[in-house]
């Protein structure tokens, strides 16, 4: 009984390994489209400047995850489910301007958490401007692994990195562009289309 149970939970423990570890191929969306950063769900999609964060209250929290990217834009929430894939991708291409580790707290990730622990990349794109792509730590997820680094010229689906167990990233994105999406919509990294310019 107790070799059969051991069996079993080693098989299951197997089969988390293989699906979380999983890095499919992806074939990224042509033109002037947004690719999603990470598979999930959209939580939240944020409008963002000075007037209407100030409205909401948020202001502080909002200009500290925005700092470095567009003075006015949209914040798009993605939460990341623990059977989800967890490679991130790079949304367009673009130079990486900063990579930035920043310590905060380890929340629940299934409601945006302006506070927790991140890792945030700066993106320079020839008509976006500079863009971010943030990846947030959760209650259970505490190992944000980043891939590329400062200087770095990516393409649009290459990969940026990986939070181990489900968490959420961040994309802020300038004003005007197209979104895409809405929010409770699934998405896959490097190949949902989450906005146009």
């Amino acid at each position: 009984m107790l070799i059969e149970a051991t069996i079993g939970i080693a098989a299951l423990a197997i089969v988390f390994l293989i699906v979380f570890y999983r890095d499919p191929s992806r074939h990224s969306p042509p033109g002037n489209t947004v690719a999603s950063p990470a598979d999930g769900k959209i939580i939240g999609i944020i409008p963002y400047g000075k007037e209407l964060a100030v409205r909401k209250g948020t202001h502080g929290i909002v200009q500290n995850v925005t700092e470095g990217g567009p003075k006015k834009g949209v914040i798009i929430a993605i939460f990341m489910r623990v059977w989800d894939v967890h490679v991130n991708r790079c949304p367009v291409e673009g130079k990486v301007m900063k990579v930035r580790h920043q310590d905060g707290k380890f929340q629940p990730a299934q409601r945006i958490q302006w506070e927790n622990e991140k890792n945030e990349i700066l993106l320079k794109h020839k008509t976006l401007g500079v863009i971010k792509v943030i990846q947030v730590a959760g209650l259970i997820a505490r190992r944000i692994i980043c891939f590329t680094r400062k200087g770095e010229m990516l393409k649009k689906g290459q990969r940026l990195g990986k939070i181990v167990l489900g968490s959420q990233v961040l994309l802020v994105l300038p004003h005007g562009v197209g979104i895409m999406v809405k929010k409770g919509d699934f998405v896959k990294a490097g190949e949902s289309v989450v906005a146009r310019y």
